[in-house]
């Protein structure tokens, strides 16, 4: 045990639940965030328009909206896994901690387009008309 850790006084059994559990909330909300709020919106403004391009227009500005929304509460989330796990009274006032939900993010999006590609390049059919048929 070096001098710095038995400086620090051990967590109770509760915190690091407490902690394990906001991450897992954590990388849900990541992957909805990328696929399932998304992939909602899109659905919901297909079942409510007719025309594509309504559903495009539509789409293009709710989407980003819908996002944005939902991100709030991970980054709450975030603040919260902060306080609780001690890594914001241990930085001391004025500074600005990250977290892991800016990691979790990129993960989730580096996951989102490996399975595009994958999808794409295994599964995907070719175009049905157009100038490549």
């Amino acid at each position: 045990m070096t001098a710095e850790n038995a400086m620090r006084p051990e967590k109770p059994r509760q915190d690091r639940l407490v902690v394990a559990l906001l991450l897992i909330a954590m990388a849900f909300g990541c992957f909805l965030l990328v696929l399932g709020v998304p992939g909602l919106v899109l659905w919901v403004v297909s079942v409510l328009t007719d025309s594509s391009l309504t559903h495009f227009v539509v789409s293009l500005v709710l989407v980003p909206i819908a996002i944005l929304l939902f991100a709030w509460p991970l980054g709450q989330l975030n603040r919260l896994y902060l306080d609780v796990s001690g890594a914001a009274s241990a930085a001391g006032e004025g500074v600005r901690l990250k977290g892991p939900l800016e990691s979790m993010l990129v993960g989730t999006l580096v996951l989102a387009i490996v399975g595009l590609a994958v999808w794409f390049v295994l599964f995907a059919d070719g175009p049905v008309v157009g100038p490549f048929v």
